[in-house]
């Protein structure tokens, strides 16, 4: 029929809807071409038929035929092909054309073909929505490879948090018994060794510590893609009060001070995740603080249509801008550990912990006046439905008031 040299798949399909063998003939021979498979039904029952076996990019349809016309034939297409809406074009005679023209397009005809049929006009018209269902099975291929890619991405990732839990968790039982003996050694025969002895026991014993630590830090982060969100109102006051206060040792030691905006909100979250993200936060801020200089942390918020911003602003040593994104990888350091302990794992742990409640977390500075490091969460259409249900605005802080 005129597409040799084409792949099948290449091809796109037409319905040719007539009742006249005849005129059946006449469209195939103006359409047959490369490109083009064509099928004919002589009933619109016979077309409906058509419909359940294949995608069609276009259906020609005769208004005139017996049994069910084209208009019914229309109705009962779009009545069964919701999914697909295949264009339909009619065909009727130029004399009839007042009569039926708003009765087709109220049915959901795209265009109309009147007769005597010029050849040219219907291979044009054919040959538009030809191409439109080509580019939408190429959009539809690349859409199915892209999320097939995802799925493959997702259980690598899922593998590799397996893999990173299960060697962090068998790695604890021989640390443990290296860190073990080598502590019973260093203090049942310090006396007993030499002085570079008992530098080389301190040693292993410190880097031991560290490494427990290390493993720690691996099984959090390998934890947060393992575990279920358990999402649930939160009072960020309260929360980051809290943390607050379990790092009241630190902030004595170095004179620092946190410092708490009263209208922190209450938002819609995972309290585990969110403790993650101000925890390591917060503690990041502590650690990195300039010589000399008490630490001063304030935590503020922004109340957004969509968003709840919060901000964690330091005076601490600032990072430069070329690594203000590589600090949310893991493992990445800017310092050394002698000078500012770490296991490099923190922000990492952030960062992550606020992608899965649908947020994210970022960072501005400047080198040698401080941090603010940002965690947009988004507002829920449940917390807007609990603030409605108890009579108040949503996102308030009925902590912080009190």
């Amino acid at each position: 029929m005129g597409w040799t040299g084409l792949e099948t798949d290449d091809r796109v399909s037409v319905l040719l809807v007539d009742d006249q063998d005849e005129n059946l003939l006449a469209l195939e021979t103006v359409l047959a071409g490369p490109g083009l498979k064509l099928v004919k039904a002589s009933s619109g029952i016979q077309a409906l038929k058509c419909l359940l076996d294949e995608d069609f990019a276009v259906a020609l349809l005769d208004v005139r035929m017996p049994d069910i016309d084209g208009f019914e034939t229309a109705a009962l297409m779009r009545e069964r092909d919701r999914s697909r809406n295949t264009p339909i074009i009619f065909i009727t005679a130029l004399s009839t054309a007042e009569t039926h023209v708003s009765r087709g397009y109220s049915l959901g005809a795209v265009d109309y073909i009147f007769k005597p049929i010029v050849p040219e006009v219907l291979r044009a018209k054919v040959q538009v929505f030809a191409e439109l269902f080509r580019k939408t099975r190429q959009v539809e291929r690349l859409n199915e490879s892209l999320r097939q890619r995802t799925r493959e991405l997702e259980a690598a990732n899922r593998d590799l948090e397996s893999f990173s839990y299960s060697v962090s968790h068998d790695l604890r039982a021989p640390l443990r018994a290296i860190a073990g003996f080598a502590d019973i050694i260093s203090r049942r025969y310090r006396d007993a060794l030499s002085e570079e002895a008992r530098h080389y026991f301190d040693n292993i014993v410190e880097a031991s510590e560290r490494m427990g630590q290390l493993i720690e830090d691996l099984l959090a982060y390998a934890r947060l893609g393992r575990q279920a969100l358990r999402r649930r109102r939160v009072s960020l006051y309260e929360l980051i009060a809290q943390i607050a206060a379990d790092l009241a040792p630190r902030l004595a030691e170095t004179g620092g001070q946190v410092s708490l905006s009263p209208n922190l909100p209450t938002v819609h979250g995972d309290p585990t995740l969110l403790g993650e993200i101000f925890t390591n936060l917060i503690g990041n801020a502590l650690t990195y603080s300039r010589p000399g200089v008490p630490p001063q942390v304030s935590v503020t918020c922004e109340v957004g249509l969509d968003w709840v911003t919060v901000q964690v602003r330091d005076n601490g040593i600032g990072i430069p801008p070329e690594h203000q994104e590589r600090i949310f990888e893991v493992f990445q350091r800017l310092q050394s550990e002698s000078s500012h302990p770490g296991t490099g794992i923190g922000l990492a742990i952030a960062r992550k912990s606020a992608a899965m409640m649908d947020g994210r977390v970022w960072v501005q500075s400047v080198v040698g006046e401080g941090s603010t490091f940002s965690v947009t969460l988004p507002r829920h259409a449940r917390e807007m439905i609990l603030a409605a249900r108890e009579g108040r605005e949503p996102w308030t802080d009925r902590v912080a008031s009190s």
